[in-house]
């Protein structure tokens, strides 16, 4: 019998030592019950990928933010290496109650391609798009051509930085 039910599981830290600096470490392990894959008689077991990233909010002034990050990946012996950063432009400063964010980003992963990426942040969706430039042998196979990704994002809402600063209010 074929197990095509995969697991994964994933925790999140964050911390925020001021009001201009949120950081954060992930990790993640994906196929951790290694399911089957394939069909007929052609069955391979996926094995477990292994994700840490970690990365840095940081608020530059009242219109910009910056947002390094890392990735490491590894799967069957095979590893990956991401860095890169995006610089936020807060589209509306005067209102700490929207939250309307332009980013231009630039990443690199490990001597295999440079991917420029354009984002827009509104409340809690985020929209992006990413063009992979093969700098690999890979471009051979794909004709420099790359690969453009589109992705769409939702995050659980949370009070952004901003509100930290626009709104004193109490904790408890």
């Amino acid at each position: 019998s074929h197990s095509f039910m995969e697991f994964n599981t994933g925790v999140l830290w964050g911390y925020r030592p001021s009001q201009y600096l949120d950081l954060y470490t992930g990790l993640a392990f994906m196929h951790f019950n290694q399911p089957k894959d394939g069909f007929g008689g052609d069955v391979s077991t996926v094995g477990m990928r292994t994700v840490l990233h970690s990365g840095a909010n940081i608020i530059l002034n009242d219109r910009l933010m910056l947002q390094p990050a890392v990735i490491l990946q590894h799967q069957r012996g095979v590893g990956e290496f991401v860095f890169g950063a995006a610089i936020g432009r807060d589209l509306i400063p005067a209102d700490d109650n929207v939250t309307r964010i332009a980013y231009l980003g630039f990443w690199y992963r490990n001597e295999d391609a440079f991917v420029p990426y354009l984002g827009l942040e509104l409340e809690s969706w985020k929209l992006g798009l990413s063009y992979d430039i093969n700098t690999s042998d890979l471009n051979v196979a794909s004709g420099g051509a790359g690969g453009l990704e589109l992705s769409l994002k939702w995050e659980i809402p949370r009070p952004s930085l901003r509100m930290y600063k626009a709104v004193p209010c109490p904790r408890f």
